[in-house]
């Protein structure tokens, strides 16, 4: 299937549920459609290049960092996956550098980051504003993310480099634990912008997309947040389409993390949106891991779990799926995730 091909399908799930199809796009993120859709592939916009000399210099910056690490990590998402899957670091929107480490290794890396100007923070107005001990016990011991580290640069086009460090690949909420010396171990080099770093094998960084996905569909919290976006399945499906992947990789993967039925999930989804073979190939293959208590359902665990009442065609172009699902919520679930917006 052709990315014109990809554009049709779309268009016909857009229908009329938007304002303009090319902001229908937009807002869920489908910058790769996007282009295609304006031509504009030879042509940027101010906010594109301002967006391109940002994540340049975001490396850049980085690379004395990646210089210093003396223990096992890989940079996931952002620019690193757009370049695995798009051969191009700028058609994914990214606003930060994600690393993924082993959580023994987070004191030493906290203080790598320190030597290097970064502090645990955020912005508030204009300024950086370090968080709390009880903001960073918070989310240490509630996800699989330590706060964000953050660095004044005192350059107008990128005042902040920002770096989130995951400690898991699977979610804070989740009782299972991936087995970080197993994922780590699956890495390989890459370089952009003249920078050196490690970024994870095709078969395993599948794997950490389709579970980071899964989040952002399922979780609640992250779904208000307005997480649950189109492209979290166009990014599966050019994944498959762009990359080749060692099948039997991909199942000693499923079987040692124990993670499976959460890929089955994605590509079930996946396949319902674009219909396409290279779906159904990987389907079959993974055909074994099939939970049916996950199918037409949100939720990261049992407690939390509802039917989705729609369609996955309504989900995504649903006007305001956010508050759709706020209020399904319980309102002990509700002050959680006030709670999660003010510690986070």
């Amino acid at each position: 299937m052709t990315n014109s091909e990809m554009l049709e399908i779309v268009n016909e799930l857009y229908g009329n549920g938007k304002n303009g199809f090319l902001e229908f796009l937009d807002y869920n993120r489908c910058y790769n459609l996007l282009q295609e859709a304006t031509n504009s592939a030879n042509i940027s916009t101010p906010k594109q290049l301002i967006s391109k000399i940002a994540v340049t210099e975001r490396y850049k910056a980085c690379e004395a960092v990646f210089e210093q690490i003396d223990f096992p990590y890989a940079v996931i998402k952002g620019a690193v996956l757009s370049q695995t899957i798009y051969n191009d670091p700028f058609i994914r929107s990214s606003a930060d550098i994600d690393l993924v480490i082993r959580r023994e290794d987070i004191d030493s890396f906290k203080n790598l980051l320190q030597k290097n100007g970064f502090v645990q923070g955020r912005v508030v107005d204009g300024k950086i504003k370090q968080y709390t001990r009880q903001e960073i016990i918070f989310q240490n011991s509630m996800t699989h993310q330590s706060a964000p580290y953050i660095k004044a640069t005192g350059n107008k086009l990128l005042p902040y480099i920002n770096i989130d460090v995951n400690m898991d690949i699977l979610w804070g909420e989740s009782k299972q634990k991936a087995d970080m010396n197993y994922v780590l171990s699956h890495r390989e080099k890459m370089r952009l912008f003249d920078a050196a770093f490690y970024k994870l094998s095709s078969e395993m960084e599948f794997v950490a997309l389709c579970l980071h996905h899964y989040k952002d569909i399922n979780s609640p919290y992250l779904i208000i947040r307005g997480k649950f976006k189109l492209s979290l399945f166009c990014e599966i499906y050019d994944y498959l389409r762009n990359v080749h992947l060692d099948a039997k990789k991909l199942i000693d993967i499923c079987d040692k993390l124990n993670v499976g039925k959460y890929l089955f999930e994605c590509l079930v989804q996946t396949q319902e949106l674009f219909g396409d073979d290279i779906c159904r190939k990987y389907i079959d293959l993974l055909k074994v891991y099939e939970d049916k208590s996950l199918y037409n359902t949100f939720g990261l665990n049992e407690s939390e779990r509802r039917p989705w009442n729609m369609s996955l065609r309504n989900r995504i172009t649903h006007p305001n799926l956010p508050k759709y699902v706020y209020d399904l919520l319980s309102d002990k679930e509700k002050e959680n995730v006030v709670l999660n917006i003010k510690m986070m």
